[in-house]
C-alpha cells in the first residue's frame, strides 16, 4: 500500500494525475482568510508604539510558532 501511495504522488506531482477535490474553494477561502489574520497581527506587532523591540520579537517569534 505504501508503494501506491508513493507513485500516485509522484504521478500528481509530475502532473501526470489531477485530483478534483469536492469543495476546496472553501478550503482555500478559509486558508486565505486564516493567512490575513496572521499579516493582521503581525502588522500589529510591527507598528505597535507601546512595545519594546525586545517584546516585539518575542510576540512574532509566539505568533509564528518559533
Amino acid at each position: 500500500m505504501k508503494q501506491l501511495d508513493i507513485m500516485l504522488a509522484n504521478l500528481i506531482r509530475n502532473g501526470r494525475v489531477t485530483v478534483d477535490i469536492p469543495g476546496i474553494e472553501h478550503i482555500e477561502a478559509a486558508f486565505r482568510q486564516e493567512s490575513r489574520r496572521m499579516l493582521e497581527a503581525v502588522e500589529a506587532v510591527v507598528f505597535s508604539e507601546e512595545m519594546a523591540d525586545g517584546e516585539k520579537i518575542a510576540r512574532l517569534k509566539e505568533l509564528l510558532g518559533r
